[in-house]
């Protein structure tokens, strides 16, 4: 269950499009062209109701955010960016965006629908010259649980908070931020097909994987704030996901992602406000009813497991995922790792996943590394 340094995925991540014995040249940013962009107003309304016990309910006071893709790079990016942000709220489970302002030949946009005690709503819409769309937005409750952070010498875990559909989540109270004496706890797991589908605007957002078992989580400290981490912290907390029925099925079918790991381990994703994409976070491991770790040959259709990883220090709203690519292809890349001084480094472990490919390897006494 352990993770790789981030830089390496992100390197890996540039490299994948590359092949054996190609070669690779860096090449110089330019700066983008400062011409200004013509520009036209579009008009955006929407409805919020919330899915509770089966019925809908027209919401008040859920924040809604329009960020604009205004330099077409595909990206959502908000502040300090050309992106522009338009901003608004629900009343009587209705809001308007007038006067969005896009370029004139078009853009995409990213809705952002946010209530506390709802999992939040995104999707991603084109926008045109002319257009005008209202939007119908559900919003799915979640759990919501508030426990002390007692702190305590003993660098363990200690503070557990479970939730009615079997979503758990140890936290280290020595890996939070001092300034927080109260952890509010947002969760909920969606396990079962129909569920997933109803998951707003995230399991339809990226169609290179499939969803079989899916996650929510926020954490809030005493002033309503994200929690914050400590630096040293490594693993900030441990998640264990109820696996769907669905889930098992796969596992048994595909078996063990990594043999370097001892029992059976699984692809998990993440999707945060941050990155509002589905990036590979680790890879997790599968556990019985009991806690107990299993092999992937062992698990019995039938059977409760569920699969347990270390949680991110991402703050803000985090979807997680057990899923696996849609199609897999093989495809082989050979690079080889060197320090400082130009020495092959054997033994350093790399996975890498772009789009719904997914390959790992080890460097080997010569600092070669091969990606099937």
């Amino acid at each position: 269950m352990g993770r790789f340094p981030k830089t390496l995925l992100l390197a890996l991540v540039c490299l994948f499009s590359f092949s054996c014995g190609g070669s690779i040249s860096p090449k110089g940013q330019t700066e983008q062209s400062q011409v200004k962009v013509k520009t036209v107003t579009v008009d955006l309304a929407g409805s919020v109701d919330a899915l509770n016990r089966g019925e809908g309910e027209k919401l008040t006071g859920a924040k809604v955010k329009l960020i604009v893709d205004f330099n077409g790079n595909g990206v959502f990016e908000g502040k300090h960016s050309q992106d522009k942000i338009f901003q608004s709220a629900t009343l009587n489970g209705v809001f308007f965006l007038k006067g969005v302002e896009i370029p004139e030949r078009g853009a995409l946009a990213e809705l952002i629908v946010e209530k506390e005690g709802y999992a939040p709503y995104y999707k991603v819409l084109r926008l045109s010259k002319g257009s005008s769309l209202n939007v119908k937005v559900t919003l799915l409750p979640v759990f919501k649980k508030v426990v002390p952070v007692v702190r305590s010498p003993y660098p363990t875990r200690g503070l557990p908070v479970k939730f009615p559909d079997g979503l758990e989540v140890d936290f280290s109270p020595t890996d939070i931020e001092e300034d927080t004496s109260l952890l509010s706890v947002f969760g909920k797991s969606f396990s079962l097909p129909a569920e997933i589908g109803e998951v707003p605007g995230i399991s339809r957002s990226d169609n290179s994987l499939e969803f079989l078992s899916l996650a929510f989580l926020e954490l809030k400290n005493q002033r309503g704030e994200g929690v914050e981490f400590t630096d040293e912290s490594t693993c900030p907390y441990t998640l264990r996901l109820k696996l769907s029925p669905m889930a098992v099925e796969k596992i048994k079918e595909v078996g063990d992602r990594n043999k370097r790991e001892k029992g059976c381990q699984v692809p998990v994703y993440s999707f945060t406000p941050s990155n509002p994409r589905w990036t590979f976070l680790e890879e997790g491991t599968v556990v019985d009813s009991f806690g107990n770790r299993v092999s992937c040959d062992s698990i019995e259709e039938g059977k409760e497991y569920s699969v347990e990883f270390c949680g991110s220090k991402e703050e803000g709203a985090t979807f997680l995922a057990v899923a696996y690519p849609v199609k897999e292809r093989k495809q082989e890349l050979c690079f080889v790792v060197e320090d400082d001084e130009g020495e092959p480094i054997p033994g350093v472990y790399f996975e890498a996943v772009k789009g719904g490919y997914y390959s790992s390897s080890t460097s080997d006494d010569k600092g070669l590394v091969t990606l099937k």
